[in-house]
């Protein structure tokens, strides 16, 4: 069973749910690329107000059926439609596959008491494929003022394209559904 990951330890949210479910159902249906994406973050504080939702565990999924593309939010507040979206999402990943599956990006070592990860999982072709991208990697200074020597290379890089394009369809896609 394909599985985008929580940040909700072993246990499966009411996103994780629908997502699997949506997942599922795009394999039944054939689809050949599917993509999810989510940020993790480790050390937040959730507050909700009583008879209130508040959207805390967000994933989107994206796919390419039958030369069309599309993508879809996920959350434990309500149920969202997917929409059509272009494809040069998908045109970049079958372009770049197997580069971005050798590919990770690199760190200094430094300890952390909270972080954010950008977490991209894959289903092209056999098992899935899953690629995280630590935030501090992509800033010019590691917390504080230590330069993070791998700047460059990881400004450059094919995840950091890839984490681009995927957020750039996020933020049209929120636009659109308001």
């Amino acid at each position: 069973m394909p599985v985008c990951y929580s940040q909700l330890d072993s246990t499966y949210s009411k996103t994780d749910k629908e997502v699997m479910d949506k997942i599922q159902e795009l394999r039944d249906n054939k689809t050949d690329t599917i993509v999810c994406y989510y940020v993790y973050c480790n050390g937040a504080l959730r507050l909700m107000p009583p008879d209130s939702c508040i959207a805390y565990d967000i994933k989107y999924l994206l796919w390419h059926h039958r030369n069309q593309s599309f993508i879809q939010r996920f959350d434990e507040c309500k149920f969202y439609k997917s929409i059509n979206i272009g494809s040069s999402l998908f045109n970049f990943i079958l372009t770049n596959y197997f580069k971005i599956q050798k590919q990770n990006l690199k760190h200094d070592v430094i300890a952390v008491d909270h972080y954010c990860v950008t977490k991209i999982e894959f289903y092209y072709g056999g098992k899935p494929l899953r690629k995280h991208i630590d935030w501090p990697d992509l800033n010019k200074y590691s917390y504080g003022k230590q330069l993070n020597k791998h700047y460059s290379d990881n400004k450059k890089s094919k995840l950091n394209r890839l984490k681009n394009i995927i957020e750039a369809q996020v933020k049209i896609y929120n636009k659109k559904i308001g």
